[in-house]
């Protein structure tokens, strides 16, 4: 129920907009995902036959397809973001006067680029971080994992995968972005510099 409940409220052009507006709010968006990064990870043998399974699969699969259903909300939010601060710079330039907003003609659909690439980095420099956060992490708990001898457990349910993919896709698909528009500069994946922007603490 509370997938729905985000899915509708996602829904109404503010709300998705000011996903991000306020970096705040994605952040929060990214830590929930952060908790089902991974979850319902399993062992199996290639090849074996299972005559005996739980019905957890089921429920992990489902939770994570009603998750996936939230992302285009959260993808079309950055163009409403993008589009809402070229029209509140557009009026500052004209004086704060009625129609201001796209009354620039060229010029504000330059603008409006500008502030899409602007709230996509973000966007996904954001979940870039949340996904080595995690991938750290999960590389850890391997390595003690094989430390115990014990075989390597896997899940197929990665949001932060498909939240970065679908952002990914909507820039380079929906809004023509160029691969290093897309990827950045370096380019996404690249060894993190600095470390400790994502907040963790050993």
């Amino acid at each position: 129920q509370l997938c729905y409940d985000v899915k509708y409220a996602l829904n109404l052009p503010a709300i998705s907009r000011s996903l991000h507006a306020a970096p705040g709010q994605l952040a929060t968006l990214l830590q929930a995902l952060s908790l089902l990064q991974g979850m319902h990870a399993s062992r199996r043998a290639v090849g074996a036959h299972i005559e005996h399974d739980g019905h957890a699969w089921a429920d992990a699969w489902a939770l994570g397809t009603e998750i996936a259903n939230i992302f285009p909300s959260v993808v079309h939010g950055v163009s409403l973001a993008a589009e809402a601060d070229a029209d509140a710079d557009a009026d500052a330039d004209s004086g704060g006067g009625s129609g201001g907003g796209r009354g620039g003609g060229g010029s504000n659909d330059e603008a409006e680029q500008a502030e899409q690439e602007r709230v996509y980095c973000r966007a996904r420099d954001c979940t870039a971080a949340a996904l080595q956060l995690w991938m750290r992490r999960d590389a850890k708990a391997a390595a003690a994992a094989a430390a115990t001898g014990a075989s390597e457990l896997v899940s197929y349910h990665l949001p932060l995968h498909r939240l970065l993919a679908a952002l990914l896709s909507h820039c380079g698909v929906a809004l023509g972005f160029s691969e290093r528009q897309m990827l950045g500069s370096p380019p996404l994946g690249s060894p993190p510099v600095g470390g400790g922007e994502s907040g963790e603490s050993g």
